[in-house]
């Protein structure tokens, strides 16, 4: 069994497991994968997706913010703790899950970022 933490001090991930030699503690990150997976997902797709949420906002689709925090809002809403799980052993979802989850991500989006209803 592996136990997985972050710890602040060091600001490194470790995994510690219950092997014989379980007093070793090792570093599980992978720098240049980490730099990889951000600069051609989080960091190519966010962009993209925060000048598409700032076009709602403009035309008033949603309610006014920072493109930024709208795009990890939606973000969140997507993924909730499912790359936690899956770090954690979990079986991924299905592709059916993914759909339903990104449906039910993008309403409660738009409810919370909706434009406040004008006073009478």
């Amino acid at each position: 069994m592996a136990v997985c933490g972050y710890f602040p001090a060091s600001g490194s991930a470790h995994s510690v497991t219950d092997s014989p030699d379980s007093d070793r503690v090792r570093d599980v990150r992978a720098p240049r994968s980490s730099r990889a997976l951000l600069a051609h997902g989080r960091h190519t797709t966010g962009p993209i997706v925060q000048r598409y949420l700032a076009r709602l906002a403009a035309d008033n689709v949603i309610g006014c913010g920072r493109s930024s925090t709208q795009f990890e809002l939606l973000y969140g809403l997507i993924v909730r703790d499912s790359q936690i799980r899956a770090l954690l052993g979990e079986t991924p979802l299905s592709p059916r899950q993914i759909t339903t989850r990104s449906h039910e991500a993008v309403a409660a989006f738009f409810t919370l970022t909706a434009e406040p209803a004008a006073a009478p």
